[in-house]
This record gives structure tokens, C-alpha cells and sequence, in this order.
């Protein structure tokens, strides 16, 4: 029984990189896949009618491993997609997540206070008061100016908002890096959890365990 689950997890990973429905709607499940057919690759010697369960079981726990490291990284990166600074806190650097996280708030402000600034002048709190004047005045007010009035305002958020998704991939990626370098450093680690490969599953092949067993 054991050799033929392995058997299928064989014919299955091997199968990644040259079927593309198996990854399809998944590119970066394809990485994972790589992992995996370097783990098999290194198995290619043995026969499986010869393997014991515990053969199969420390193949599967290495596999676990790096399904886990994996998902790490990618979680880190999409922390710190969400929210400059937060895969970096995730990984223990809480300079550089302050810094990004701080970064991305002065952004914000500047971005907000630039375009306030940069709306004509009736239009700010020192002439309208959006709390107590009456909806038909505020209206009037915006509507009493042409587009070309709103470019100056309208440029700023363009450029607030460009620069915010720069930050927010320089930070990704710098995330992702760490995480990766945290896991060669032994700074983080996983203990294999039990994990399930459907052979023709398409792109719901690997089907991850609802948590991880991480140690930092």
C-alpha cells in the first residue's frame, strides 16, 4: 500500500513541469513542484516494492518540510504585499518592518495632505465646512470647478498611489528573501505535518494542512 501511494505521488510530481493543467490556475504551486521532483529525483535508486512504510513515511516528512517552507515564504510575502513591514515583523526583523511600515504611513499622509493641499482653495476647511454645511452647498462648490482644477490634486494621488506599490513590492520581495534566508539559517523551522498529494488532481494537487508547526 505504501509503495503505491508513493508510486502515485511519483507519477504525479513528475508530471508538473510538463502538464499544464496540473498547475494551471496555480503558476507558483509549479516551484513546489520542482521541490518535490528533486526530493524523488534523489529516491530514484531504490526500488519501491523493496521500501517499508518507514522508507515512505521520512520521504513524505521531507517533503512536509519543504511544502512548509514554501508556504512560508510566500505567506511572508504576501504579508508584506498587504502591508509593508509585516512579513519582515513575521520573520523577527522588527527594524526593517518598522521601517517599511513606517515608510508606507508617511507615504499615506503625504499622498493625502498633498492632494488636500492641491484642491482649490474654496473647496479646504477654511472656506467650506463639510460638517455642518448643507449637502447643496458642498455640491455647488465642487461642481463650480472645470477638471483642470483637480489635476494638481488628482496628480499627487496618481503619484502617492504608484509609489505606494512600490513600496509594497520592494517589500515583498525583501520579505520573501529573509524568510528564505531565515530557513537556510535554522532560525525557522518545521516538524512534518501529515500532508495529502491527490495524483490527477489538477490544480488542487497539493492540498496544504490548515496549520504549521513552526519553531522560531
Amino acid at each position: 500500500m505504501a509503495a503505491t501511494f508513493l508510486a502515485g505521488i511519483a507519477v504525479t510530481a513528475t508530471a508538473a513541469p510538463t502538464d499544464p493543467d496540473l498547475f494551471g490556475r496555480n503558476a507558483d504551486l509549479a516551484e513546489l513542484g520542482g521541490t518535490v521532483n528533486q526530493i524523488l529525483a534523489a529516491e530514484k535508486d531504490k526500488s519501491i516494492a523493496n521500501m517499508t512504510v518507514g522508507d515512505v513515511t521520512a520521504i513524505l516528512d521531507r517533503i512536509s518540510i519543504a511544502q512548509q517552507n514554501y508556504l512560508w515564504v510566500k505567506k511572508s510575502e504576501r504579508a508584506s504585499m498587504a502591508l509593508p513591514g509585516l512579513g519582515q515583523y513575521l520573520n523577527g526583523d522588527t527594524l526593517n518592518g518598522t521601517l517599511y511600515l513606517s515608510g508606507d504611513l508617511l507615504l499615506l499622509t503625504g499622498t493625502v495632505l498633498g492632494a488636500y493641499f492641491l484642491l482649490p482653495g474654496n473647496l479646504q476647511f477654511g472656506t467650506l465646512n463639510y460638517f455642518t454645511d448643507s449637502y447643496a452647498t458642498i455640491r455647488s462648490s465642487w461642481e463650480g470647478h472645470s477638471f483642470v482644477d483637480y489635476l494638481p490634486s488628482l496628480g499627487v494621488l496618481l503619484g502617492g498611489t504608484i509609489l505606494h506599490g512600490i513600496l509594497r513590492h520592494v517589500s515583498s520581495e525583501a520579505a520573501g528573501k529573509l524568510a528564505i534566508q531565515r530557513i537556510r539559517d535554522g532560525r525557522i523551522t518545521f516538524e512534518p505535518e501529515p500532508m495529502l498529494v491527490m495524483p490527477g488532481a489538477g490544480s488542487e494537487l497539493f492540498r496544504f494542512g490548515m496549520r504549521m508547526d513552526m519553531r522560531y
